[in-house]
């Protein structure tokens, strides 16, 4: 058990400070694509021990979360490759066993009253919606046309939400992990939720890139 928590809070440390590291260097640049390597690797530490933790303390939506956390790093790691059909396949279902997952333990806390998580009632439906955007992009990349802007976009915002889930898991379930002035001052907020403002800001500027491209 002290092993296993160990690996999880390791890879988690990892994540978090390679994360930091490929968001803050230039895209596309071989020290980026080193730190994205260690990211998801150290990310995928993190979701399988703490999937194993979950479940032996018997919390299946954290479980569900370990998963969402692998699925969402590896395809977002992979979205510039050339999948084969199967692998994709298999990544949509393991994607929509998730999302029937979320949404089955939604609808038992409602029918029977027992919430299985900490997590604010109706998580389970705003994951399952992530899931469904992503399960739409992974129908998409099944075509073969996919243009390299849309795959910046695939890659940018599935690994951005893999860090999200780590840094609202550390700085914004963990607050008490850090000092006064740091809990009072509303860091620990703004650091829970910086990937959604990388996210928003890149997604922003390919848009305009991407007007841009029509447009001459």
């Amino acid at each position: 058990m002290d092993i296993t928590l160990a690996a999880h809070i390791g890879g988690g440390a990892v994540g978090l400070l390679m994360g930091a590291v490929a968001i803050s260097t230039l895209k596309g640049a071989a020290l980026h694509k080193q730190t994205g390597y260690v990211f998801v690797s150290a990310m995928l530490v993190m979701a399988l021990f703490g999937s194993v933790l979950s479940v032996l303390e018997g919390k299946p939506f954290d479980v569900l979360s370990s998963c969402l956390t692998c699925y969402m790093v590896l395809t977002g790691a992979l979205a510039f490759r050339s999948l084969r059909l199967p692998i994709i396949v298999g990544l949509m279902c393991f994607g929509s066993g998730c999302l029937l997952g979320y949404i089955s333990i939604e609808v038992y806390g409602l029918i029977s009253g027992v919430r299985s998580t900490d997590a604010p009632k109706g998580a389970g439906y705003v994951f399952a919606i992530v899931l469904a955007l992503a399960l739409h992009g992974d129908f998409r990349v099944a075509r073969p046309s996919v243009s390299n802007i849309n795959k910046r976009i695939r890659h940018l915002w599935r690994m951005n939400f893999g860090l999200l889930l780590a840094t609202v898991s550390f700085f914004g379930a963990r607050p008490h992990l850090f000092p006064e002035w740091m809990q009072t001052s509303g860091l620990l907020l703004a650091l829970a939720f910086s990937p959604v403002f990388v996210m928003a800001y890149w997604r922003l500027k390919l848009s305009i890139g991407m007007k841009g491209r029509v447009n001459s």
